[in-house]
């Protein structure tokens, strides 16, 4: 049996990460590799997802997961940038060329670039990046980065996100751990979806509690929070709760990937700021709403035909309601959608299955 290591922002408690790391390693299991995994959390890691899973950050433990695996797959996020930090793109530039001295085959996929906004980053990246021969890349934003600043070598394919592979639970196990969470679906009361993320140095938790109280009031609709990255995202859903007039439902329990995404499959809408929170959507088929903090919401927003409702500097009940309120009084192009998360889904297998081919010739 062929083992392949999986690395990227694994267990970091962000639920888009784990989303990446539960469809890669169920899809890989299911084709008869033994995965390993490069995680922050190792024996969660293991117990969650059935893998021997190895400390992210400790260079030995690093340098024997690669040994021991045949071939190491960079499974997606948004890994490649320095907008939270230029630490992010050293270490996945780093693991890149550490697998390349170890002489162990590395395949980038599902990933989306950028933004990178340092001169020297920008290099780097080009240089570690043009000695690739092939790139799966997640959207034409990020292919676009990409030819912007000189990866010009590779052969780049669009490969959407890794998450598109994930499946739901069966829907009578939704309704169990939505009532778990207290949330009952059968007195035909709407339900909205926000998954929220506090950015940059502006406070937009009134923004939110407005918008949240106007759908409860408007529509009476029951709003349901969710914390796509559990420390963070708990508190300040909680600050948002605090200063709403009307009582809100939050799901933060640590729950699979795959049951959060059952989950917001029952609601009415989702507004996200949170790009899986949209994936989870669109893959649902649930009209969403997107807002836009980074560049991979607008591509991502693009590949459905679609535009965030508006940018998070610009976040407002006056900005978001108007597109609530018409998302709830008329039929939302859902048929549209489907199709092209359709094509997402083909194209996520279809880049697994050359990954995988190439692994095999490549030996």
């Amino acid at each position: 049996m062929k083992k392949v290591l999986l690395a990227g922002y694994y267990g970091q408690n962000n639920i888009g990460d784990e989303a990446i790391a539960e469809a890669l390693t169920k899809e890989l299991k299911r084709r008869g590799y033994e995965v390993l995994m490069l995680s922050g959390d190792r024996v969660t890691s293991a117990q969650i997802y059935g893998v021997t899973a190895y400390e992210r950050q400790r260079l030995p433990e690093m340098r024997k997961a690669i040994q021991e695996a045949d071939f190491v797959i960079l499974g997606g996020g948004s890994l490649i940038q320095d907008v939270t930090s230029s630490y992010s793109l050293w270490y996945y530039v780093g693991l890149i060329n550490l697998c390349r001295m170890m002489k162990k085959n590395i395949y980038i996929a599902y990933q989306g670039i950028g933004p990178i906004t340092k001169k020297s980053n920008e290099l780097l990246t080009k240089l570690t990046l043009n000695a690739s021969k092939k790139l799966w890349i997640r959207d034409e934003m990020s292919i676009n980065t990409l030819r912007e600043i000189g990866v010009v070598k590779p052969n780049i394919t669009l490969s959407s996100d890794a998450v598109f592979m994930l499946k739901p639970p069966s829907r009578d196990r939704v309704a169990v751990l939505l009532a778990k969470a207290g949330i009952r679906t059968d007195d035909g009361r709407p339900l909205i979806g926000i998954a929220p993320r506090r950015w940059g140095s502006e406070d937009k938790t009134g923004a939110f509690a407005r918008i949240a109280d106007e759908c409860i009031n408007r529509f009476n609709a029951k709003v349901v929070f969710y914390a796509f990255h559990k420390e963070t995202d708990v508190r300040y859903i909680n600050e948002i709760c605090s200063r709403m007039t009307n009582r809100a439902y939050i799901v933060a329990d640590s729950y699979l990937p795959s049951e959060v995404m059952g989950m917001m499959g029952e609601m009415t809408l989702n507004i996200g700021v949170r790009l899986h929170s949209l994936i989870f959507s669109a893959k649902m088929g649930v009209p969403l709403l997107g807002i836009s903090y980074d560049p991979k919401i607008d591509g991502f927003m693009d590949m459905l035909g679609m535009s965030p409702v508006c940018d998070y500097k610009e976040l407002s009940k006056e900005q978001v309601m108007p597109a609530v309120s018409w998302i709830m009084k008329n039929p939302f192009p859902v048929a549209n959608m489907e199709e092209t998360i359709s094509r997402f889904e083909k194209m996520t297998i279809q880049s697994l299955d050359e990954i995988l081919l190439e692994s095999e010739v490549e030996g």
